[in-house]
């Protein structure tokens, strides 16, 4: 309750304090056009007959010229932000006519005298206390006056600001307004979206059409901001491109101010052009959102009036956004935003030119073969026009650094290049296992490396007509070298490696969205689901399904299915799974417990590798180390023997002991696995 008197009252105050400042004002211009005018008048009654009598130049009429002449430059420094010229102009010659016509020399004189006094007054006590950037001006001194609206809800803003502030600085945006560099000549394919633009921003130009506001919606790179600056080209008409940055502002209420005076700008160019809102959604926040700030409210109005007010003028508005459900739900409607515009990602023909383009002005005409560019467009289906056209360059540094060979490219170097470029996934661990390292059953063995013979080779697989599992599922008991092996995987393939647990996928599922999309844009990538039980159970008996769907969804690619991404999912529960959800892992490798033997052989070589030449093994500790562990996992073997060498290293540090006992190996089997002797 007092937070609302509060805001009540502040709010009152700066209206109060608002319509003072602009009395004020009108009185301080008339008093200013007075004081001139009167002074004008008494001086030239005295210099129109020195004139007249051709005694220019004498003693008494060198202090007219000098007071006429002062008086036209304090006018002008006075008010030379505020008002038109032309109002000026007018003021001070009506002025000057009435006092002439009306006023005898006698009275004029007591009349400036007493314009001046109260003007000088006026300036002193109060100017630089009324004096807020608050006018109707617009933010250059310029532009047209806010609505009443904006001005109300910026009001409960605005109030708090200082009385003693400095007046309202000027923006300028005359730097972004440029001639541009492409036409539709420049972009490749896209046919029907660049004749759809062309269509529409004629109609603006020429004044023939009533819809205006051109939206233009899709991923990051597809071009959208090459499409605003080459039809500017084709319709050679400046181009005016506004970023967020470029009005963003760490002060209370100046990045409306500066929304306000770009708008301001493009309308007083008074000239057909092409004026582009880059990252739209950061203009454009939702005001409704739960954590809305009064800023993005408030640059979120100023956008509606500026894009309302810019109907009336030739100015072909385009904005661009990755995402339409992160703008305003006011922004789009129609009114606004006539058209919307969907940029798709480059389909075979625009990959190819821009491959080929790209590569041929980076090193030369015949680096990329005929059938090696065949290969790449076909692999490389929805990577967006920035990433490939960024290739060319990766290509001539690793040239440069004898990265890859000189001559023609191989597909192989491209994928090399390409991989730079994307990033690997999860840094993988340094020691890492290899698949024939990894102790599981012979068969799985056999089937992981089929696997990632299958992925090395899935371009020449494709042309032959086979191609990669949709997923693969790896289950058995735990610790038995699932994960593991997807690293191992990973790492023998070059893919890069994205994991996501189902735990935390149904606690934030868009986690799972953002995993699937991280993965398609760095392929070949394997997106690995631990503990997949947790987002496959039966659907029957869970409240899941709808997570589960959106897995299946994208291991099926019902949503338009995206080559060399393999999902492979572990779990350790296979008989829960929903018997839907494991017909879509088409290959399914089995874990198991290793036998006593492989087991006990393990044992010895890796208890070995971890005493080294600073720990003795005393006799009995292999047979206690091996009885200890039948039946276990690897993973409990491993955590096992770091156990010993822990309780070891200690005792060195304690006693100096420099042998492995049974007593050590007893302590690690109770701490690790709680065994009872």
């Amino acid at each position: 309750m007092k937070n609302n008197i509060g805001q009540s009252c502040r709010s009152f105050m700066y209206k109060l304090g608002l319509a003072a400042t602009r009395v004020f004002r009108l009185i301080d211009f008339l008093l200013l056009q007075m004081l001139c005018a009167a002074l004008i008048t008494v001086w030239s009654y005295d210099l129109w007959g020195d004139l007249l009598s051709h005694r220019v130049l004498t003693a008494s009429n060198r202090g007219s010229f000098f007071v006429v002449g002062y008086s036209l430059a304090v006018l002008v420094w006075l008010s030379w932000n505020r008002y038109a010229t032309g109002r000026r102009v007018g003021a001070l010659i009506g002025m000057t006519a009435v006092l002439h016509v009306c006023m005898p020399p006698d009275r004029l004189t007591a009349i400036t005298a007493a314009t001046g006094g109260i003007t000088a007054v006026v300036l002193i006590a109060f100017r630089k206390r009324f004096m807020l950037a608050l006018d109707d001006n617009g933010a250059r001194g310029h532009g047209e006056g806010s609505a009443s609206q904006e001005a109300s809800q910026a009001s409960e803003h605005v109030g708090e600001r200082v009385a003693n502030q400095s007046p309202e600085p000027v923006y300028s945006f005359g730097d972004l307004v440029t001639k541009p560099r492409f036409s539709f000549a420049d972009v490749v394919g896209m046919d029907d979206v660049k004749k759809r633009l062309l269509a529409v921003g004629q109609e603006i130009v020429d004044g023939t059409g009533k819809r205006n506001g051109i939206l233009l919606v899709g991923e990051p790179g597809v071009g959208k901001t090459l499409l605003g600056e080459a039809l500017a080209g084709e319709l050679n008409v400046p181009f005016f491109a506004l970023g967020y940055q470029d009005v963003a502002s760490p002060w209370v209420n100046e990045t409306p101010l500066k929304i306000k005076a770009a708008f301001a700008h493009a309308r007083n160019l008074g000239k057909p052009m092409v004026f582009m809102l880059d990252e739209f959604d950061s203009f454009c926040k939702p005001r409704t959102s739960a954590g809305s700030h009064h800023m993005d409210r408030d640059a979120t109005n100023a956008m509606l009036t500026g894009v309302v007010k810019l109907r009336r003028y030739p100015i072909i508005l385009i904005s661009c956004t990755n995402s339409v459900e992160m703008l305003d739900p006011a922004i789009i409607r129609p009114g606004r935003y006539d058209i919307r515009v969907d940029v798709p990602l480059p389909d075979a023909d625009a990959r190819s030119a821009i491959l080929s383009r790209s590569v041929a002005r980076a090193l030369g005409p015949g680096a990329l073969s005929p059938a090696v560019l065949a290969s790449a467009v076909e692999k490389w289906e929805g990577f967006n026009a920035a990433r490939l056209a960024a290739l060319a360059e990766e290509l001539a540094d690793m040239q440069r650094h004898g990265l890859i060979t000189n001559g023609p490219l191989s597909l192989q170097s491209m994928v090399k290049a390409m991989r730079r470029l994307q990033g690997s996934g999860i840094r993988l661990p340094e020691k890492l296992k290899r698949i024939d390292e990894i102790i599981m059953p012979e068969r799985s063995r056999h089937e992981l490396v089929e696997l990632a013979y299958r992925m090395k080779h899935a371009f020449e697989l494709g042309r032959l007509g086979g191609r990669l599992p949709r997923g693969v599922l790896m289950y058995g008991p735990p610790g038995t070298g699932k994960t593991q092996s997807v690293l191992a995987l990973a790492a023998a393939t070059g893919a890069a490696l994205f994991t996501v647990r189902g735990c935390d996928v149904l606690r934030d599922p868009s986690l799972w969205d953002k995993a699937v999309a991280d993965a398609r844009d760095a392929r070949p990538s394997i997106l690995f689901v631990d503990e997949v039980d947790d987002l496959l159970r039966d659907r029957r008996e869970s409240g899941i399904a709808p997570v589960t769907n959106k897995l299946l969804t994208a291991i099926d690619g019902t949503d338009g299915r995206t080559p060399d991404v393999l999902f492979i999912g572990a779990t350790n529960h296979y008989g829960c799974l929903d018997d839907a959800s494991t017909r879509r892992f088409e290959c399914k490798i089995a874990y198991d417990l290793p036998d006593d033997d492989i087991l006990a052989s393990y044992v010895r070589t890796q208890i070995r590798l971890l005493a080294g030449e600073r720990f003795a093994i005393s006799r009995y500790v292999m047979d206690c180390l091996t009885g200890g562990l039948r039946g276990r996992s690897i993973a409990d073997a491993d955590a096992v023997m770091q156990a010993v060498i822990d309780a070891v290293a200690l005792r060195r540090l304690r006693d100096g002991a420099d042998t492995i006992t049974t007593l050590d190996v007893q302590v690690a089997l109770r701490r690790v696995l709680a065994h009872r002797w």
